[in-house]
């Protein structure tokens, strides 16, 4: 599934893991396809922003596509 971790700046020079996005409504083999649907979408919303939409607009455009807030997420490692 498409998704995104989502960072909340801690101090000048530190970021920390805020919150993940997850498309439950697409499904894909690989996890290239994944990353792939996921920048085209990301891509897509910050296009929102940049012809001058609102953060609720870049949300917005994202809940379109089908994603969700995951609560308690833990980021995957190898």
């Amino acid at each position: 599934m498409p998704s995104a971790l989502c960072y909340q700046r801690a101090s000048a020079e530190q970021w920390v893991e805020h919150f993940c996005l997850v498309n439950p409504t697409c499904h894909v083999t690989t996890e290239e396809e994944a990353s792939a649907a996921a920048k085209e979408d990301l891509d897509g919303a910050f296009a929102v922003k940049a012809h001058g939409g609102s953060d609720k607009e870049v949300a917005e455009f994202l809940r379109s596509k089908g994603y969700v807030n995951v609560d308690g997420f833990q980021r995957a490692t190898e």
